[in-house]
């Protein structure tokens, strides 16, 4: 029971994570930044039934892989590469453009994104 709880202990710790928030100054300036973003999406398989030999399988379904450039404060440029298995089992990733867009924001409530971007779906 000890172990038990120890391991639980551990696993709720260990997914904690303290966030350090920087407050900024009035006389901060804005620096140009960037950063590389990713995902990668996969699926680890086991066959668990008596009457079929096991059977093991690790699938990668989808990469994301992008860059993110921030220009001013109101204004960055995003691109993301997107691959994927699109045929069923096919063990080959095809690749094409997800994003390539210039955002900026008029106003805190209101964005204009020009370029390939994410559609609004209801």
């Amino acid at each position: 029971m000890k172990k038990y709880i120890s391991l639980v202990a551990g696993l709720v710790l260990s997914t904690l994570s303290v966030t350090q928030v920087n407050a900024q100054d009035s006389t901060s300036t804005f620096k140009r930044n960037g950063q590389i973003l990713g995902n990668f999406f996969s699926n680890f398989n086991y066959e668990l039934n008596e009457n079929i030999p096991q059977r093991k399988s690790f699938q990668m379904h989808r990469l994301h892989f992008g860059y993110q450039y921030n220009m001013t404060e109101k204004t960055y440029f995003k691109f993301v590469a997107d691959a994927a298995n699109t045929a069923p089992g096919g063990k080959a990733l095809t690749p094409w453009v997800e994003l390539a867009f210039l955002h900026y924001n008029i106003h805190p409530m209101v964005t204009l994104n020009v370029g390939l971007a994410h559609t609004t779906t209801v």
